[in-house]
């Protein structure tokens, strides 16, 4: 069964694989953007634990965000980034996703990594 959602901005349909791919130049913030996406110092604790490094870290965090969201919106992920100091990743995001300025791997529903 795959779990679509949509998106504020556009209402495209978007994959996990998408969303990693905008956000893999800040893996190392991972925590900080955790935070701003509002989990507990304990879910990051738990989301630590399960992975390697921290693009596996990302992996999870994205994973368990996606999950958690009635409607995970590319804002909520702008405005996280704003606040970690990712300005110009925020910026960009923004610019794509109300100009609905798309190529053709935004088209993909959002597929969690576990079923």
């Amino acid at each position: 069964m795959n779990i679509i959602f949509t998106f504020s901005f556009t209402d495209k349909l978007l994959n996990l694989d998408t969303l990693l791919i905008q956000l893999r130049e800040v893996a190392c913030k991972w925590e900080s953007l955790g935070k701003y996406l509002n989990f507990s110092r304990e879910d990051i604790q738990l989301m630590k634990a399960k992975a390697t490094n921290d693009f596996d870290c990302l992996i999870e965090l994205c994973d368990n965000w996606i999950r958690s969201q009635n409607v995970p919106t590319w804002k909520k992920v702008a405005d996280a980034l704003k606040n970690i100091g990712e300005h110009e990743l925020h910026d960009e995001l923004l610019n794509i996703y109300t100009t609905g300025n798309f190529n053709s791997c935004y088209d993909n529903p959002i597929i969690p990594l576990s079923q």
